[in-house]
């Protein structure tokens, strides 16, 4: 179960500046999407995205949807791979100048003077790519049923321990999440940005609680009617 990943929708908006009098700014549909939206089956994209989105300046100028990507990938532990060039939603994300780490999923963040206590806010309106809300109980939830199980051997990675303690994390507020450490960790924000920093905002407690136990008393059975060991 440790495997599945959900999807939270990506908060990069496109700038496209149509009038030079104006400077409106607008954000792109993909037209795959634009066709469900044409149907009426898929809101508008204002409506999909954040209150306040993400956008990123390209280096160049801003791409155009279409064409075939060829790459690699080992069939082995190369996961991060695809975080990297289709999944990159961590809290905190590169420039793409790779100059310095921003907020991304977080709307802003703050980290104590010693650096043991990392504070992120996050974007309000966020939501995973079934259209439930995305929030703070997320992130709880991971950290509290997945990180700290013991049922999952590897649960805690060695990015969020120091000193040799693992992270604590806990709700500040609605909007508000805190990592705390037992002592200073100031490379946190350069590991978060890493792939394996999308960790604490790939599990969406709606769709997991029923998966496990201490949620759903027939988890067990309903695992092995579907065929898995348990």
């Amino acid at each position: 179960m440790k495997q599945f990943k959900y999807i939270l929708i990506a908060v990069m908006g496109t700038m496209l500046v149509n009038s030079p009098k104006l400077h409106a700014v607008e954000f792109g549909e993909a037209p795959v999407l634009a066709k469900e939206v044409a149907a009426g089956t898929l809101p508008p994209v204002k409506d999909r995205l954040p209150t306040t989105p993400m956008i990123v300046t390209p280096n160049d100028k801003i791409g155009v949807y279409g064409g075939t990507w060829k790459m690699a990938q080992r069939n082995q532990r190369d996961h991060a791979l695809l975080i990297r060039n289709i999944g990159y939603e961590p809290l905190l994300r590169w420039t793409p100048q790779w100059t310095s780490t921003i907020p991304n999923v977080a709307l802003s963040f703050q980290p104590s003077s010693d650096a043991t206590e990392f504070f992120f806010r996050l974007r309000p309106g966020m939501r995973w790519s079934d259209g439930a809300p995305f929030s703070v109980d997320d992130i709880v939830f991971w950290y509290e049923n997945i990180l700290s199980n013991p049922a999952f051997a590897d649960a805690v990675p060695e990015w969020l321990t120091a000193g040799g303690n693992a992270v604590q994390i806990d709700q500040v507020d609605a909007t508000t999440v805190a990592f705390r450490f037992s002592t200073p960790y100031g490379l946190f924000p350069t590991a978060l940005a890493r792939p394996e920093g999308v960790e604490p905002v790939s599990y969406p407690a709606h769709f997991l609680k029923p998966l496990l136990p201490k949620f759903n008393p027939n988890a067990d059975k309903e695992a092995r009617d579907l065929g898995f060991a348990g």
